[in-house]
Formats: structure tokens, sequence, C-alpha cells
């Protein structure tokens, strides 16, 4: 009788401990259920995110993926053409987050900055015959200026004067600049770069100049994170363990 009340106590603790440990793997280890799936945009923005063969691609793009997988959240794709149309439909709660991105006051409004994962240079770039430098008043009076349609480039201008062009068309940046259609680009220099290079157009044509640094992360939808309290801090802490950078310059592109 003795030997078969331990046996029962035996197992009775067995299975708390199970039931415990489930517990346990639920909170701290399983994703959210399917119908919790963040729904995440992401602007076509080569070299940080790009499609290729129907495949997501992109330096930016492979670094938050194992950010998210490691956090255990479940997501969705899709892409968006430009910056305008992505934060349109994250606005329009047409999607949850954006990906990838830097921070400006307008998006703040609606949604919530991550930590960083990427830090992101701006650049200058001047066709040689143009007479003022970027921080001279002459170049915002007499130069026709550009960036990428809604881009933080693009604010940036705007915000302090510069009459700025949106290219809708990231393919065209390089192009237009080269055929003397627009005086100067104020572009992430990746992003210029990338262009330049699938257009066969040199770098030594024009004049560079670096303009700042900006980090950049994910923007998640403010209604949706108080409905998910935890995901914030999940995101920022599996960011942390991934990449423990104190600054933006040691996330530098």
């Amino acid at each position: 009788m003795h030997y078969q009340l331990n046996t029962i106590s035996f197992a009775f603790w067995i299975v708390i401990v199970f039931l415990l440990q489930a517990c346990i793997n639920q909170l701290f280890a399983e994703p959210l259920k399917d119908e919790q799936t963040m729904r995440i945009i992401v602007p076509v923005y080569p070299p940080y995110t790009y499609q290729q063969n129907n495949q997501w691609q992109g330096v930016a793009f492979k670094r938050a993926i194992k950010i998210l997988k490691q956090a255990y959240i479940p997501y969705s794709l899709s892409p968006a053409s430009n910056f305008g149309a992505a934060f349109k439909k994250l606005k329009n709660k047409r999607a949850d987050a954006v990906l990838i991105a830097s921070e400006n006051a307008q998006r703040n409004q609606y949604a919530v900055f991550t930590s960083p994962i990427f830090c992101v240079t701006w650049n200058w770039y001047i066709n040689r015959q143009v007479e003022y430098k970027p921080d001279q008043p002459g170049f915002k009076l007499k130069h026709k200026v550009a960036s990428a349609y809604e881009s933080n480039h693009y604010f940036w201008l705007n915000q302090h004067d510069f009459a700025a062009e949106g290219i809708k068309k990231l393919d065209n940046i390089a192009k237009m600049l080269a055929a003397n259609r627009i005086d100067a680009i104020l572009a992430s220099r990746l992003v210029f770069e990338e262009t330049a290079r699938k257009s066969n157009i040199e770098l030594s044509q024009f004049t560079i100049v670096h303009h700042s640094n900006h980090p950049a992360g994910m923007y998640i939808d403010k209604d949706y994170a108080e409905q998910h309290p935890d995901l914030i801090e999940r995101l920022n802490q599996s960011i942390t363990a991934f990449m423990p950078a104190k600054s933006c310059e040691q996330l530098i592109d």
C-alpha cells in the first residue's frame, strides 16, 4: 500500500512538472497564434530589401528576419513600391509593421520605432558642374535636387526648404543625375551605389559629400503594439542579443 502511494505521488509530480514546462514553453519559446501573425510591409529598396526570383533578399532583410525568428514572432511579408506606399498601408491599418526605415516625427505619430537594426549613411551626389556646395545658400536657390519618394531624406529636404523632387522608381536615381536632369541627389549610400552599378555609371563623375548617419529599424503600428504588449520588448531584446552595438556608427552600412 505504501509503495502504491509513493508511485501515485511520483506520477502526480511528474504530471505537474510536465504541465509547468509546457506553460513555460508557451510563454517564452512558442510563436504567437496564426491569427496574430504580424503583417510586415517591405519597401523595395535595394540592396537593403528587394525581391529576386520571387524570393526576398537584401542586407537589411536578412538581418531583420534572423531577429524576428529569434524573438519567435510569426510574420507575413508584402512588398511596397516605395516608402510612401508602405507607410500609407501602415497608417491605414493594412499592415502591422514596416521593414526597414529610419525614424522621423511624422511616422512616430502612428507607429513605434524599434531599436536600430542598421545604420544608414546619407550622402550628397552632385554633378561636377554645380557651382555651390550643399551648405551654401546658393545651392538651395539655384540647383534642382531630388531624393527617393517619401524617404526620410525626402522629408528632410522639404523640411529644410529644398524644393525636392521625389523619385518613385529607384532605378532612375543615378540615371537622372548622370543625364543632368537634376543637379544633386541626397540618398542612402548603398542605394545610390547599387543603382549606379546596375546602370554602369561611374561614381567618379560626381562630387560625393557625406551628409549624416541614421539608425534604421522597424516601425510597428501603435495599436498593434498595444494589443501585443510584449512585442516591442521582445523585438528589442532580440536586436540587442543579435548585435549588441552601442551606437549607430557601430552598425554602419
